[in-house]
């Protein structure tokens, strides 16, 4: 039957009619208190909407990053450090003498000779890279881009001196320079040189003008020191000089000096090509990174509203926190099946018996009066904590309930303050309960709509009187009307809200129970302890609560929710 995951839900085993000291309190039993996974499973579904809408948000952003932010390009040059072999006094460097020297240090302190400011500046000037677009488009800083709409800020001294022709150049270089990069290959003395641009092309041309430049400025050391050498030899200096202008002519034109270079003490291993796919942004690992993100940060934010959150939501929820165990759970109507104050209607189980509440109503029905300390006729009283809640709607439609099965049910109009039953049932009634109260109505002539063959109402007030604000529910004579009506009807009595009235206090008493109608989505844990102070000082006997308007989502899961929930609540259950 396809209603038969709600009926199993509503219907686990009710509490006997529950006595003063048994209302239960937020700290209930240990095993009350445990959240198991399948709590938590419950608790992403109920937000998985919001959840996926956040991840897709995140996702969303981080392709908008990669649409507006332009791709970068890196070459990499590969070269490795070969230190002149050191010849012994009056030995021949050729056939014998000490091996090469070259420590860690010594590897590491070229990293440094490569992003110096002679190799590059060297490479920025003989490519004429000052008026290069990719240079020339950075922003001078916050204070320069104002000054182009604030004129007093353009002829501040600092703007003046940030925007000339030398202050360009620098921010030129700077930004050249900050795009060279070189790393030692391990413990190895293999040197990586990258450069990374917007064009690929230029990422190759550049990487190999600043590995020849660092060529160059090798070759450039080791002939000064032969012009200072007593051994200086006009052949060798034509030899280097030679070398010196092959590295610059490759420095001028992006390539690696095809000519074998001995006086340098670096050797070019693999010359930059031109990069065939972007390095920068790295997309996959920008999309991968905004989900996780995402889902951390959601994560985390209903993690923090679900502990912060004191709403009522499903029975659980009441059980967990107050160890009452709730007499049923009925859902939120469809639109169609509402009344005109789009509340539920006063009669839907009779006009829609077949509809998800009036199903779980009945399983409702009878848990309550399994749960009554009547043996014959049932008194029942129906409160809430606030307005609102359904609690005339569940008052009238379990009037109709019991009356089908032909008890004799009286439903009376309890709220003198605000008779909504009485407006819709007997709006032209002659007197009803406030004038029975106040002696001007004997109980014997009280007057009754008959709403079924089975069914009489009694209104809370004649046509066109309003109920005395002093007037106390708690009397006598509502006792002895009770009484009477006792003794032939099952009655249901639609009571005030707690948080509005003392009434329901009042003539608790008086019935055999008390059923609490608890909003789902709405009512907080804070409503329910305040509304079960209040009976608990009258001393009511609380038969459970109800909770009403359980929206689809939280009452229905997907199959394999409710398999995957179902296995961890018995893994969590279990000894």
């Amino acid at each position: 039957m396809k209603h038969q995951q709600m009926i199993a839900e509503a219907a686990w085993p009710p509490r006997k009619a529950m006595v003063p000291d048994a209302y239960g309190t937020p700290d209930g039993g240990a095993g009350d208190r445990q959240i198991s996974i399948g709590d938590l499973l419950a608790v992403l579904a109920a937000n998985r909407r919001a959840l996926l809408t956040w991840l897709a948000a995140c996702v969303t952003l981080a392709c908008l990053y990669l649409y507006v932010t332009p791709p970068e390009y890196v070459a990499f040059t590969q070269i490795i450090l070969e230190p002149r072999r050191q010849a012994g006094t009056g030995m021949d460097a050729g056939s014998g003498g000490f091996p090469p020297i070259l420590d860690s240090a010594q590897a590491e302190s070229q990293i440094q000779v490569v992003k110096s400011e002679r190799v590059l500046h060297f490479v920025f000037e003989t490519l004429n890279l000052v008026n290069a677009p990719e240079f020339t488009a950075k922003s001078g800083g916050l204070r320069q881009s104002l000054a182009r709409w604030v004129p007093f800020l353009a002829a501040s001294p600092e703007v003046v001196e940030a925007t000339g022709p030398r202050s360009a150049s620098a921010r030129a270089f700077q930004a050249f320079s900050d795009r060279v990069g070189v790393r030692r290959i391990g413990q190895s003395y293999v040197l990586e040189i990258s450069y990374r641009s917007p064009i690929p092309r230029e990422s190759a041309r550049l990487a190999n003008s600043v590995t020849a430049a660092y060529i160059r400025d090798q070759i450039e050391l080791r002939a000064s020191a032969a012009e200072r050498s007593a051994e200086y030899l006009q052949g060798r200096i034509t030899d280097v000089n030679a070398q010196q202008k092959a590295a610059a002519q490759a420095v001028l034109a992006g390539t690696i000096p095809d000519m074998r270079m001995p006086d340098s003490d670096a050797r070019v291993i693999s010359a930059a090509l031109e990069p065939l796919g972007k390095a920068y942004p790295q997309s996959g690992l920008i999309v991968g990174f905004a989900l996780m993100l995402g889902l951390l940060f959601g994560l985390a934010v209903i993690a923090v509203r679900h502990s912060l959150d004191r709403t009522i939501r499903s029975h659980r929820d009441v059980s967990r926190a107050f160890g009452i165990a709730c007499l049923g759970v009925l859902p939120n109507v469809p639109t169609a099946i509402r009344s005109s104050r789009g509340s539920v209607a006063l009669d839907t189980i009779t006009a829609n018996p077949q509809s998800d509440f009036a199903e779980a109503l009945r399983v409702t029905r009878t848990a309550i009066l399994t749960a009554s300390i009547s043996s014959r006729h049932h008194s029942i009283g129906i409160v809430s904590w606030s307005p609102r809640e359904g609690r005339s709607s569940i008052a009238s439609n379990l009037a109709y309930l019991i009356a089908a099965s032909r008890e004799r049910v009286a439903l009376v109009d309890g709220d003198l303050r605000n008779p909504a039953l009485s407006r819709t049932f007997a709006p032209d009634a002659k007197s009803g309960l406030g004038e029975a109260l106040i002696g001007h109505t004997p109980s014997t002539d009280l007057f009754r709509v008959a709403l079924h063959p089975t069914l009489a109402f009694v209104p809370a007030a004649g046509k066109g009187r309003a109920s005395d604000p002093n007037l106390f529910i708690g009397s006598a004579e509502m006792q002895s009307l009770l009484t009477a009506l006792h003794s032939q009807h099952d009655i249901i009595v639609d009571l005030p809200p707690l948080s509005r009235s003392s009434d329901a206090q009042a003539v608790s008493p008086f019935l055999d129970g008390i059923v609490l109608v608890v909003e789902a989505n709405r009512t907080t844990t804070d409503d329910l302890t305040a509304a079960l102070d209040a009976l608990r000082s009258a001393n009511a006997h609380l038969l459970g609560i109800v909770l009403n308007k359980v929206t689809t989502r939280t009452r229905a899961r997907p199959p394999w929710m409710q398999r995957v929930r179902s296995r961890f609540d018995r893994a969590s259950t279990a000894p």
